[in-house]
């Protein structure tokens, strides 16, 4: 299955498949056909060319994205992750670095082989009582202290590496679950779009109906032509609307699909989500310990530990001079703060949206509330039909308050839902 590289990579095909045009020198053109050259381009033969349309349903099946007829939420985080640009870059950038560290790796080996060597010609020179000039032994001694800053400059190098590679993997789960997250908001965004909708054609077939109502009356002289001019205006404006969003929430769903590698049709279906049984989250773990689980706390630890390494590094060097020694303090201390503002905001997060989930939780059961109210409600003006003290007009425009209670109440469910997966996201690293 060829996806989102294939679908945005083919842009144009070759329009002549085997057969390349070659410019003389004169400015006439000939072109080569399976290696002959034919002089008179006028008098091709028809068969000798591939029209771009030919060629473009030749190799239609690779530009294809795949065809559902429904889309549930398992496969669409399914999908977000299959062949991500994101992610793919990542991990080109991860391989990268690993080819460097080992060509690192390969001139540390090289360079302390050297000197070994020297140092075992070092010692002959010294044993050999004078046999080697002080030149000699010199020249030596700087060759040794040469290659001891080289290597001291690889190793920094490979620790940079190494600090680099821990830091990127961390980056790469971290963006794998917030693509989860992104993709299960965008989900839940258009399942609660669509539900609205619906509500609306519902509101907008009992205006309809309150509408033919008014129509009689109006017919009867009972009802003035300028409010059923008015009750037919605010008809058509809903329409109007109703069409409007519709088309905006069809965009979304393609652009949506298309991200995702999927063909957009107008008869594909999003799965609702399972949301009987909706407890409250509560949290578990210390925040401390949800602080240092997080990708970004543990790639700052690992960015203090590379400070502190360059740190050492500068004070065993001879060489260095106070401002050096000052200035790799600084960078440590830097580092340090910024895990103590780290932390300092991971705690407000964390508070923040357990509050955010016991409010979505009290949302759920107000809605509950609502919802039942609105069935009793609905129960006693049945009965009051029944005994005929109401019209069955206005029983059926009454009906659409127990609709807009139960949306209401789904709406809710679901943005508690999306709550509880930021929840997740957390205790999975992702603050």
């Amino acid at each position: 299955m060829n996806k989102k590289g294939t679908a945005l990579g083919l842009a144009f095909l070759l329009a002549f498949p085997g057969m390349s045009t070659v410019a003389l020198a004169d400015g006439v053109e000939e072109v080569e056909k399976d290696g002959e050259l034919i002089e008179d381009v006028d008098n091709i033969e028809e068969d000798d060319v591939i029209l771009e349309g030919d060629a473009e349903d030749e190799d239609s099946e690779d530009m294809e994205l795949e065809l559902l007829e429904s889309l549930s939420l398992d496969t669409v985080l399914e999908l977000a992750l299959e062949d991500n640009y994101s992610l793919l870059l990542s991990n080109y950038q991860l391989e990268l670095l690993k080819i460097q560290t080992g060509g690192t790796d390969s001139d540390y080996g090289e360079t302390a082989f050297d000197i070994k060597d020297l140092e075992r010609t070092k010692k002959r020179l010294q044993k050999a009582s004078g046999s080697g000039s002080f030149a000699e032994r010199l020249q030596i001694q700087n060759q040794l202290e040469a290659l001891q800053d080289k290597i001291d400059a690889v190793e920094a190098a490979l620790e940079q590496m190494e600090s680099q590679q821990v830091s990127l993997i961390y980056t790469e789960e971290e963006a794998k679950e917030n693509i989860k997250m992104a993709a299960t908001a965008s989900y839940v965004k258009l399942l609660m779009t669509a539900e609205q909708q619906e509500l609306q054609k519902k509101a907008l077939e009992v205006k309809e109906k309150e509408v033919a109502i008014k129509k009689r009356q109006y017919d009867l002289g009972i009802l003035s032509r300028d409010e059923h001019s008015k009750e037919l205006r605010e008809i058509e404006r809903q329409e109007t609307q109703l069409a409007l969003d519709k088309k905006d929430w069809d965009q979304e769903l393609a652009e949506f699909t298309f991200d995702l590698g999927v063909v957009y049709h107008p008869e594909l279906k999003l799965e609702p989500l399972d949301l009987d049984e909706l407890e409250l989250v509560e949290q578990q773990t210390e925040t401390q310990e949800l602080i240092e689980n997080t990708f970004k706390y543990k790639s700052q630890v690992t960015a203090i530990e590379l400070a502190e390494k360059q740190r050492t590094r500068v004070y065993d060097d001879e060489d260095s001079k106070t401002h050096d020694k000052n200035e790799a303090d600084l960078k440590v201390k830097i580092e340090k703060e910024k895990l103590e503002q780290l932390k300092t905001n991971g705690a407000v997060t964390i508070r923040q949206l357990f509050y955010d989930v016991e409010d979505g939780f009290q949302d759920i059961r107000d809605a509950e509330r609502e919802l039942k109210f609105a069935k009793e409600d609905d129960k006693t003006l049945k009965r009051r039909y029944e005994l005929g003290l109401v019209s069955r007009a206005d029983y059926e425009l009454a009906g659409i308050r127990v609709d807009q209670a139960q949306l209401k109440l789904d709406l809710a469910k679901e943005s508690y839902f999306l709550l509880t997966k930021n929840v997740e996201l957390l205790e999975a690293g992702v603050i």
